[in-house]
């Protein structure tokens, strides 16, 4: 990880454990030695084991923004070729980090400080998911299709470390692109 700086190296290898091992199972002292730094370091940018796993998240977040719904920006698409677009951006998204931590993370909620970073996570996905759907449906239909949508990508992260399966990846964009465009047929993903 040459020029990457020693926070932004923490935050890299602390999700890769996180991802691993769940929160529970990550000991900040196994990301020092993999860093190659001291325990007390890794305090120094960061004050518990939570807020480093909340920079996790951010960080995910960003890159999920930046790969799925930022490129749509300012495009000439419509709104329809935008949604298929998003979910063939998801696709690759979920495709470069099979090993998202989200998953470990959404089932740890019960933990203090947690909860509420997944649930910002959460809601600004919601938030995108919803912009995007509202240009073609009704307010209501496109907040239900964006939490339905939600609900079976949280299910397919959950699932798809217990069956590494790519045909699980496709039905699940096919599905989610009939659902968000109301097509009889889900045509290829490649546009």
């Amino acid at each position: 990880m040459a020029g990457v700086n020693t926070r932004d190296k923490i935050i890299v290898i602390a999700e890769k454990y996180f991802s691993e091992r769940g929160y529970v199972g990550t000991r900040l002292s196994d990301i020092a030695l993999e860093c190659g730094i001291k325990r007390p370091s890794i305090l120094y940018y960061f004050a518990s084991k939570i807020e480093l796993a909340q920079a996790v998240i951010e960080k995910q977040h960003n890159e999920c923004k930046e790969e799925v719904f930022d490129s749509l920006q300012d495009t000439d698409y419509s709104p329809r070729e935008k949604a298929v677009y998003a979910i063939r951006n998801l696709r690759l998204y979920l495709e470069r980090h099979p090993e998202n931590p989200m998953v470990s993370f959404l089932f740890a909620t019960h933990i203090d400080g947690l909860e509420q970073a997944v649930v910002q996570y959460y809601d600004a996905w919601l938030t995108s998911l919803y912009e995007l759907l509202v240009t073609f449906h009704k307010p209501n239909e496109a907040k239900q299709l964006a939490k339905l949508s939600l609900i079976l990508i949280k299910g397919y992260l959950s699932t798809s470390r217990l069956f590494n399966r790519c045909e699980d990846l496709d039905l699940l964009m096919k599905f989610i692109r009939r659902l968000w465009t109301m097509e009889k047929e889900s045509a290829p993903l490649a546009i």
